[in-house]
């Protein structure tokens, strides 16, 4: 029996740091900027609509921080169609959208004017508005552990 305790704690000490999320080490050009793959849209405009929201952390938090923006870009170019800040509640007003299939992300804007993506931040799941009057939307970023190849590319 107690052989039996000594190797399933053995192999408890060599199973458990492979489930343990760790640091992404990248070396030369395997994590660079230009090989991350396209994200595909993930909000759907059925008619020009004005879009108002709320950013939120998937915990049903709000999600902002200092010189936060929610930017709507054209899937194909990556050009940022719309851009509006989010105020210290997590709102925002993106004005009227036109019909299509955009990227809707949120990034920080950095003392360089340039934006950066949020830490560890995954963009809001997919978002689909009908074409009411006005749409609202719970942009919800979702947070994963560790950092991931590209974490620190502009977003796209």
């Amino acid at each position: 029996m107690e052989q039996l305790i000594q190797i399933a704690c053995l192999v408890a000490i060599i199973i458990s740091p492979l489930s343990l999320p760790g640091q992404l080490v990248c070396s030369g050009d395997a994590c660079s900027c230009d090989k991350e793959a396209d994200a595909p849209p993930n909000l759907s405009i059925a008619k020009p609509v004005e879009v108002q929201g709320v950013l939120l952390g998937e915990w049903g938090n709000v999600f902002s921080y200092e010189d936060t923006f929610v930017q709507v870009r054209n899937q194909k170019t990556k050009a940022v169609l719309i851009s509006a800040p989010v105020d210290a509640k997590g709102h925002f007003d993106l004005g009227v959208v036109p019909a299509g299939e955009f990227r809707l992300i949120a990034a920080r804007k950095k003392k360089d004017g340039t934006l950066e993506r949020q830490p560890l931040a995954d963009q809001p799941k997919s978002i689909s508005c009908s074409g009411e009057s006005t749409c609202w939307i719970e942009a919800i970023q979702h947070i994963h552990g560790s950092d991931l190849p590209f974490e620190f590319c502009p977003p796209k």
